[in-house]
């Protein structure tokens, strides 16, 4: 058995990998409020350790139904920012 089901009901979500992580940013929630939680798949050993841990981190607007990428390092420099 592995513990690999969010710990709450979601729609719209966005998952998004980087180098060795995933996350499932926002969503709807049962209540069909956008939320803005994002939760990270954390392996502390094989795969059956896996389990949704949620950051600390939050969206500042709860959304649902939106795109989500991850940017390289080196694509962000103040120059291009700025």
């Amino acid at each position: 058995e592995t513990n690999w089901d969010l710990p709450v009901a979601s729609v719209g979500l966005q998952m998004v990998a980087s180098a060795n992580s995933l996350f499932a940013i926002g969503g709807r929630d049962s209540e069909y409020q956008d939320t803005t939680t994002i939760f990270k798949l954390t392996c502390t050993g094989d795969v059956d350790t896996c389990e949704w841990i949620e950051s600390d981190t939050a969206l500042e607007y709860g959304r649902s139904v939106f795109v989500a990428m991850t940017i390289p390092d080196d694509l962000l420099t103040w120059s291009t920012v700025c």
